[in-house]
Parts: C-alpha cells; structure tokens; sequence
C-alpha cells in the first residue's frame, strides 16, 4: 500500500474482531483481525518515531509533566562494565574489567511526578512483549532487586525529565553503568538451563559462561513475583 497516512482501529460491536482501515492517498483498505493478532503485529513489527515518545515505548499514559510509561529494547550484545569490591583477590581482577555479553529483551517502567523519576523498575522478557499478562523476569546481571526496583546510586541525582525522550539517556545510563554481585543470587538465573554450567553460581562464573554466547538463554530467567497489570 506505500506510505499510510492514517489508520482507523475499531472494535466491532459483539464480536471478537477488530476492524482496520489504513489510508494512503486518498484510498482505503480495511481488514478485520482479532486483538491478540494486532496487539502482537504493533509489538514486533511497527515502531513509533514520533519525535515524542522514545523508540520501543509500550505504553503512557498520563500528561507531559506527570505520567507512567514502559519502553521496551530490544536483545543485544552489550559490553559490561564490572566493578567489584576487594572482597576476595579473585573478585578484585574484575574491577574496571568489561566483557561483551548477549541482554534479553528489557522493560523499563518509569513513573514521573513533576519531571522527577519518582518510581522505576526493570524487567527481563522472554520474547517481546503482548500484553500486560506477560510474565515480567529477574534482571540477570545485578544491579536490580528481584521485585524490578533499581540500585541508581546517584545516576538520577538532579535529573530533570523535562519530556519522554529525555529517558532515552536514563536508559543508556542504566546499561553503560557498572555491574557487580550485589544483588545477584542463586534467585537471579536457573543454572539448570545452562548447558555444562555446573551446580554452583556466582556473578563472576555467570559473566564468564555468558561472555561466550550470543544470544541469550531466556530459559535461564526466573520469573519475578511483580504483575505488570500491578505497576500500570
């Protein structure tokens, strides 16, 4: 159809189908699709670049100065920034090390009151997200409490978020940030599905088994007890 310019989306009274009319040129074509069909195209296939809302963004709801929104990145290879305490001469090798290792899909709920963060959480994905029964997992490499809340440190220390896009920095601050066992535990990965992982866990053996893959293992997350429908 080339370029759409505008697209009608409405429930169709009394039935499970939903109808679509798309716009181009002055031409319409109109299809009619169930939810669960539509909701899973938007997810995985249409990106909304308004200039307004940073790229991934799920869901807002709110008005430009007060508001919830989730925006959700997609899996990449990421270098990792590790800090350790000297806590042991093993664990003090990796200070200021970094490897390259694969990050799930990531959900990052934000909750801002008067252009502060007032509220934050992160979540691993198995796959991209559908709709608000998706289960939400457990961050895999520390830095974030099972529940989805965030160690920031000072990361957010006077930060203005004077507009949606301004979380796009947030973000990568989060991922550039340095990583350590803090809050990393036997409660963060299912080692049983690791292949060749063996029964005993640290953050440092995880970081050194993962650095050798490529995609990450989604089987390994653990579910965290936070609903997504809790948090919106």
């Amino acid at each position: 159809m080339g370029h759409i310019d505008k697209v009608n989306i409405e429930m169709v009274k009394g039935s499970s189908s939903i109808k679509v009319e798309a716009h181009s040129q002055g031409k319409a074509v109109i299809k009619h699709t169930t939810a669960d069909s539509l909701s899973a195209v938007i997810a995985q296939n249409i990106e909304f670049n308004t200039g307004i809302l940073p790229k991934g963004t799920r869901f807002f709801g709110g008005v430009s100065t007060n508001y919830s929104i989730l925006i959700e990145t997609a899996p990449m290879l990421k270098v990792l920034n590790l800090f350790s305490y000297p806590r042991s001469e093993k664990d003090n090798k990796y200070k200021g090390h970094s490897e390259t290792v694969p990050f799930p899909h990531l959900l990052f709920y934000f909750r801002v009151i008067n252009e502060t963060i007032n509220y934050s959480n992160i979540f691993a994905l198995k796959r991209s997200l559908k709709d608000t029964r998706d289960d939400l997992y457990i961050f895999p490499y520390g830095n974030v409490y099972s529940n989805g809340n965030v160690c920031w440190g000072s990361a957010l220390k006077n930060r203005k978020i004077t507009n949606p896009m301004k979380l796009i920095d947030v973000i990568a601050r989060f991922l550039d940030s340095q990583y350590n066992a803090d809050l990393f535990d036997t409660h963060t990965i299912n080692t049983k599905e690791l292949k060749d992982f063996g029964d005993s866990l640290s953050f440092w053996k995880f970081i050194e088994y993962m650095k050798k893959e490529k995609v990450f293992p989604v089987n390994a997350l653990r579910r965290s007890d936070t609903k997504l429908a809790v948090l919106l």
